[in-house]
């Protein structure tokens, strides 16, 4: 299939647009790392207080805009099928492009809700040409009012999803007017933004789907990305929060599985009032 660029869908050149971007400021960076931190101390507090993390930004204008409690329910139902639909199908995916058309493409339309066979609204095998990089693709672009919002790149579903694959993105996200994108499997979604640098695309998603394993706190937020209630900046804004709970989410998870020694002495020191010893560790079980 021939691929498209955006000047082949709106009839004019891709030009990069910035004026809605924030550039830093020369004393943003120390600002910045000091928000930060407050920021996961606080997240922390409220996972170790109350078992779970309630965002800051965000669920009550998602909830104002399409009644949240059904949407959320119907929204939810489609992510439930579209996961049956992968635990059916996986067996039979090979090839790159299989997880593209059997999953992908139904969370494009079913789940986002856009038309995936629209090229208006879904542009398949996306141009935006780099540098001395011609003719490199990125699977699809998702236009929303006119201008490219999400890039989306899927990779074989018996592989890993790993940022070492997402290197069409990270061009392509300097080069367009996407504040989105999304590296995928067609069962694990990561979700990038640029909350580290302006116009440059984080190596950490601030939001990672599951859809074997659905975590129902980030639905709300998955849903302000749908066609219906697109909201960029109440995404960006929840965008900094998400990555970091995500992070503190997944770190608990691993230690829990293979908890380091460093792990294991803090919290025998809480528990017990004795030294931890090298004998100690070494009789600690395999958990």
């Amino acid at each position: 299939m021939a691929g498209y660029g955006l000047s082949d869908v709106l009839g004019a050149p891709v030009k990069r647009v910035t004026g809605h971007r924030v550039e830093p400021t020369p004393d943003a960076p120390a600002s910045a790392l000091s928000s930060t931190m407050s920021q996961i101390c606080l997240l922390i507090q409220s996972l170790t207080r109350t078992g779970s993390i309630a965002l800051s930004h965000g669920s009550a204008t998602v909830g104002r805009t399409i009644g949240f409690l059904g949407g959320r329910m119907e929204f939810a139902e489609k992510l439930s099928a579209l996961a049956a639909k992968v635990r059916q199908q996986r067996g039979g995916i090979q090839t790159e492009e299989a997880p593209m058309n059997a999953f992908v493409m139904p969370f494009i339309s079913t789940i986002l809700g856009y038309d995936a066979f629209n090229p208006m609204e879904v542009v398949p095998e996306f141009i935006a040409d780099v540098g001395l990089k011609k003719g490199e693709k990125v699977d699809h672009a998702i236009v929303k009012d006119g201008e490219i919002q999400i890039l989306i790149e899927c990779k074989k579903s018996t592989e890993p999803v790993k940022i070492e694959h997402a290197s069409q993105l990270f061009r392509y996200f300097a080069v367009t007017n996407a504040r989105i994108a999304i590296l995928t499997n067609g069962e694990i979604y990561q979700f990038f933004t640029d909350l580290d640098a302006p116009n440059k695309m984080d190596a950490k998603p601030f939001l990672v789907l599951d859809v074997n394993d659905i975590d129902d706190s980030l639905i709300p937020e998955l849903q302000k990305l749908s066609k219906d209630v697109f909201d960029l900046d109440s995404i960006i804004s929840a965008a900094g929060e998400l990555k970091y709970i995500g992070e503190i989410k997944r770190t608990l998870a691993a230690q829990f599985h293979e908890p380091e020694d460093e792990w294991v002495k803090f919290l025998t020191a809480r528990v017990y009032s004795g030294a931890y010893t090298q004998r100690c560790a070494n009789s600690s079980p395999h958990w």
